[in-house]
C-alpha cells in the first residue's frame, strides 16, 4: 500500500509527495528488480542465472516497452555479449535506450542479494568481508567486467551512461562509480543498498583506482528495511560526500527482510506512475507502468511469473 509522503534523509526538513519520487527513480528500480530473472518459470536461482541469452526471448522488457524504435527512441535489452555476465557470484545486465540503429543513453543494472538459501550466505559474507579490508572477489570482477561494458558503450562518446541495483548490487555499483572518470557515468541509483561500497580498501590500498571521489549517487531505502542500520552507521563514520543523497519510502510495515526486496520499491513506484498523467523522468510511460502488472489486461509471456504480482500492493 503506498505512503503519501517520500523523506529525503539527507535533507530532513523537506518531504514530497511519494508519486514525485517514483517519477524520479522508478525506471532505475524496475531495471534493477528485472535483474533478478523472477519472471522466467525456472528455479532455483542458479537455473536462472545460468545464461544471459539463453532466456531472452522472454525477457519482459519486450512487453513494457512496446514503442517502434524504428520510428521513436525506446527502451530495449542490450543484448550485445558485453552487456551482460552471469557467473561467480556477479549478474548485471545493461538496458539502452534509442532508435534501433542508436543508442542516446545505457544503463547497468546489477543484481544483488537473494534472501534464498542458495544466495543468502554467499551474498552476505561478501557484503560484510570489505568490513575487513578485504577485496570481495564480486567487486574484482566487477570492475573487470563492467569497464568493459562501459568501454564498449562508450564507443559513442555522446552516450549517457548510467548505473544501478539493489542491495549488493548497489554496493558494486558505487564502487564502479569511483572508479570511472568522471564524464563516464551521469549517475548511480542504488536501492537498499549495502553500505560495502570497497571505498576504504581502495582509497587505502589502490588509490590510483580511484578516478571519481565524489560521484553523483542516489541512495533509495525503504523505511526499516534490513541493511538501513548497517548504512547509517558506515556513513556517520565515514567523510561528508556532496554527490550522495539518502530519499527514504515508507510502502510497507512489513519485517525488515520482507521490506528490503526490491520489488516493493519497484512494483509501488510503477503504480503510482501507471496512475499519473504524466511521463515519468528516462521516458518512463504510464502506459510502461501498466505493463508491469500481470492480470487479465496484461498476460504475461509465455507462462512467466509476474514481475508486479497486485496483491503485493495490498499488504
Amino acid at each position: 500500500m503506498t505512503s503519501d509522503t517520500m523523506v529525503t534523509i539527507s535533507a530532513p526538513d523537506k518531504s514530497e509527495p511519494a508519486s514525485e519520487g517514483a517519477k524520479k527513480y522508478g525506471l532505475m528500480a524496475l531495471f534493477s528488480h528485472m535483474t533478478y530473472l523472477k519472471h522466467l518459470p525456472l528455479k532455483p536461482t542458479n537455473e536462472r542465472n545460468e545464461d544471459c541469452q539463453k532466456h531472452a526471448n522472454l525477457h519482459p522488457m519486450q512487453k513494457i516497452d512496446t514503442r517502434d524504435a524504428s520510428q521513436l527512441p525506446a527502451w530495449r535489452r542490450w543484448n550485445n555479449p558485453a552487456g551482460c555476465h552471469s557467473g561467480e557470484g556477479l549478474y548485471y545486465e545493461t538496458y539502452v535506450y534509442g532508435k534501433a540503429d542508436s543508442i542516446e543513453r545505457a544503463v547497468i543494472a546489477i543484481r544483488g542479494t537473494e534472501n534464498g538459501a542458495d544466495q543468502f550466505w554467499t551474498d552476505w559474507a561478501t557484503n560484510f568481508s570489505a568490513v575487513f579490508g578485504i577485496d570481495p572477489s564480486e567487486y574484482q570482477l566487477a570492475r573487470e567486467k563492467i569497464q568493459h561494458t562501459i568501454a564498449k558503450l562508450r564507443t559513442n562518446p555522446k552516450v549517457k551512461i548510467y548505473l544501478t541495483g539493489h542491495s549488493l548490487g548497489g554496493g558494486i555499483a558505487q564502487q564502479i562509480a569511483y572508479t570511472e572518470p568522471e564524464n563516464f557515468v551521469a549517475a548511480t541509483y542504488v536501492f537498499n543498498t549495502s553500505p560495502m561500497t570497497n571505498w576504504s580498501f581502495l582509497a587505502t590500498q589502490h588509490p590510483s583506482l580511484v578516478l571519481n571521489t565524489d560521484p553523483l549517487i542516489y541512495r533509495i531505502q525503504e523505511r526499516g528495511e534490513a541493511a538501513g542500520l548497517l548504512r547509517w552507521v558506515t556513513t556517520r563514520v565515514n567523510f561528508r560526500r556532496y554527490g550522495r543523497s539518502d530519499h527514504e519510502f515508507n510502502f510497507s510495515k512489513e519485517n525488515p527482510v520482507k521490506t528490503h526486496a526490491m520489488n516493493l520499491l519497484a512494483c509501488n513506484f510503477a503504480r503510482l506512475i501507471e496512475k499519473q498523467p504524466s511521463i515519468a523522468e528516462f521516458d518512463y510511460t504510464p502506459e510502461m507502468a501498466d505493463r508491469v502488472f500481470n492480470d487479465k489486461k496484461n498476460p504475461g509471456i509465455n507462462g512467466e511469473e509476474p514481475l508486479c504480482p497486485t496483491p503485493l500492493l495490498d499488504n
